[in-house]
């Protein structure tokens, strides 16, 4: 694997879209609450929705129905959508629980609302997750701590790069994954 290959795939793993959420979900919870309860509220959250989401992936890529963890193949992307949007809305039925400030269950469902349009897009285009939750990430952050919020969004250029020197996106999948990240970010910000 040349240098190009590796640095794309080094960025593409610490800017996955269940890496930068994990991140968001953590600087969210411990802004809103105890060290202790953000602690619990996390492992909840990623017990829920994250860890299953990882295990679904895994596995199916270990049986050969996904071609990588990514989910490469557009046809593929469906059952993987239909997972995260269960896992998602079982999140959302946490967190209403739970008692979770109101600006928490608004980003949670405006991030649902993100993941129904990238799975609506999906007929058509396979876009670029990793965009669409870098931009929604990156002005998630806006109110949180914007120098993370301002790196993310200088990040962005470099996440669009790499997966496209990886093979996994054409142009117009990652302007329009980045799009739909940036249309849900500033409703987010919008609502919060």
């Amino acid at each position: 694997m040349n240098f190009k290959n590796r640095l794309s795939l080094f960025i593409s793993r610490i800017a996955h879209p269940i890496v930068l959420v994990l991140v968001l979900l953590a600087a969210t919870f411990f802004s809103v609450h105890s060290p202790l309860k953000a602690s619990l509220t996390m492992a909840a959250v990623t017990a829920i929705g994250i860890l299953p989401l990882i295990y679904w992936n895994q596995s199916r890529t270990k049986k050969g129905i996904y071609t990588n963890f990514d989910v490469s193949v557009r046809k593929d992307r469906y059952s993987m959508f239909v997972v995260i949007l269960v896992l998602t809305i079982l999140v959302i039925v946490y967190i209403i629980a739970s008692d979770q400030p109101r600006n928490v269950l608004v980003g949670s469902l405006v991030l649902l609302q993100m993941l129904v349009l990238a799975f609506i897009f999906n007929f058509r285009w396979k876009i670029s997750l990793h965009m669409a939750v870098a931009c929604y990430v990156a002005l998630a952050f806006w109110q949180l701590h914007t120098p993370i919020a301002i790196l993310l969004c200088f990040s962005t250029p470099f996440i669009a790069w790499s997966r496209k020197q990886l093979g996994r996106h054409q142009n117009n999948e990652l302007v329009i994954g980045g799009l739909v990240g940036l249309f849900s970010g500033i409703l987010l910000l919008l609502l919060t």
